[in-house]
């Protein structure tokens, strides 16, 4: 009777540990939720004296989100974003040669943001907004032409670009929808606004086509970002 009575407690026990387990792992997947994201970047540069174009590119992105209050969580992510601008077109003869087209800057940053997200509904479809502090960290940078660029043109703004702040600071916010599809997982698609707080470039005077851009000049990038994803 006693050895008895002793499994049955040891196996109350038992059941008692699963079960908080259980819990505490059941609570810990509702707090945390993770996911991917990516999609297209409509990027350009803002300056005081002169004026930049957009160009495309692309994010990837993975973002955990703490998720402690009904109407507010926490999203913290990193990833890959390509920003820059595309140069005012050119076109004029020098030396009996006609050139024509625009240049393309392209800077390369992996890109960390911490977001306040605020959902405005609850339930399947939970449209909400988000805003927080991002940093920027530079990782490679290009240009490329389009149309019959003068090699002098293509040096000229490699050497802007050699002169651009390894890291960046700025602020992102946006707005989003996340649709549940099947239990623990749902689509998400956000559009996000990311511009810098400060000037990005340390630049010396330097001569674009027709236009100069100058020391004194605040310049900044910002970016359109559309993205997609799947969260957990």
């Amino acid at each position: 009777m006693y050895k008895r009575t002793s499994r049955i407690k040891m196996l109350f026990k038992l059941l008692i540990f699963s079960l908080s387990i259980s819990t505490t792992c059941i609570s810990h997947a509702q707090i945390f939720s993770y996911g991917l994201k990516g999609g297209l970047n409509i990027s350009e540069t803002l300056n005081t004296s002169y004026e930049s174009h957009t160009k495309t590119g692309f994010n990837a992105y993975v973002f955990a989100d703490y998720n402690a209050f009904k109407k507010v969580s926490i999203s913290v992510q990193t990833g890959f974003t390509q920003k820059g601008f595309k140069t005012e077109s050119f076109d004029y003869y020098a030396d009996e040669i006609h050139y024509y087209g625009a240049l393309n800057a392209e800077l390369n940053y992996i890109d960390i943001s911490v977001s306040g997200k605020f959902k405005l509904l609850n339930g399947k479809v939970v449209p909400y907004i988000m805003a927080g502090p991002s940093l920027g960290i530079k990782i490679s940078d290009g240009t490329t032409a389009t149309g019959n660029a003068h090699v002098f043109q293509i040096a000229d703004l490699q050497s802007l670009l050699d002169v651009v702040y390894t890291n960046s600071f700025g602020i992102k916010a946006g707005v989003g929808v996340e649709i549940n599809i099947v239990k623990n997982m749902s689509l998400i698609f956000e559009t996000n606004y990311n511009i810098d707080l400060i000037s990005s470039y340390n630049a010396p005077d330097i001569r674009l086509g027709i236009e100069t851009w100058y020391y004194s000049d605040n310049i900044k990038n910002r970016v359109l970002e559309v993205s997609a994803g799947v969260k957990f």
